[in-house]
């Protein structure tokens, strides 16, 4: 029975560790993805949307960066800020939506479709993402839960190419059961206690040797006043 317990045991470690550390294929459709959202034509709806509003112009209104692209274990997260170009930039009202935006997607029950945007001046494409559970979005710091949300591209190539790349990407994940994190720094408490510890140590030292300073200090002058009273009875008698 001992020897069953133990198995079983190290069958749950060796599952956990399995799912923990990511593979290369794993890895690689993380990165493709993570790329194509910093480096392509991908934005918001609202970026699009302000450079339709006038016919024959680029926009360059309300610019989309700080892009990035992480996974917490159970959720993709993707973050941007929307930022005005410069202080003479103007938009409707409608689509003025400047600020910070993080969008939390759960892996499971996840459909990405490519299609085209209608009623609208300029012709472009989105990479729609949809969860009945809900997909978090937060903006300027108030969160809601929404169905589904659409990012941007001017060409249906690299919607195409943003829509395959995560949904490889979420397939890795499922696949192998991953459940660590990919994008995100780890801290290193083991490090940083070894730091404090240091610290520490150092300013027990200080102290120490501060203390004995003070001593030896105090011993100086305790010399000096005892020699200076044996003199004064010197000179007195």
């Amino acid at each position: 029975m001992k020897t069953k317990h133990k198995l079983l045991i190290l069958s749950f470690l060796m599952s956990f560790q399995y799912a923990s550390a990511q593979s290369g294929e794993l890895l690689s459709s993380f990165n493709n993805a993570v790329k194509t959202f910093k480096e392509y034509d991908i934005t918001s709806v609202d970026i699009k949307e302000i450079d339709g509003l006038i016919p024959g112009t680029t926009g360059g209104i309300l610019v989309f960066n700080s892009q990035r692209l992480t996974f917490d274990g159970a959720n993709l997260l993707f973050s941007y800020k929307q930022t005005p170009a410069d202080k003479y930039c103007y938009a409707n009202s409608r689509y003025w939506k400047p600020g910070s935006y993080s969008i939390a997607i759960p892996i499971d029950d996840t459909y990405i479709e490519v299609s085209q945007a209608y009623n609208t001046v300029l012709k472009y494409f989105v990479v729609k993402i949809s969860n009945k559970t809900g997909i978090t979005l937060t903006s300027n710091g108030t969160k809601e839960l929404i169905s589904e949300y659409s990012f941007a591209t001017t060409q249906k190539l690299t919607a195409d190419k943003f829509c395959n790349e995560l949904s490889s990407l979420i397939m890795a994940i499922k696949e192998e059961q991953y459940n660590g994190k990919l994008g995100i720094k780890s801290s290193n408490p083991t490090k940083k206690s070894q730091v404090n510890k240091s610290s520490s140590n150092s300013q027990n030292k200080s102290t120490a040797r501060k203390k004995t300073q003070e001593d030896n200090n105090n011993a100086q002058r305790k010399a000096v006043k005892n020699t200076g009273n044996r003199s004064t009875k010197t000179i007195i008698k």
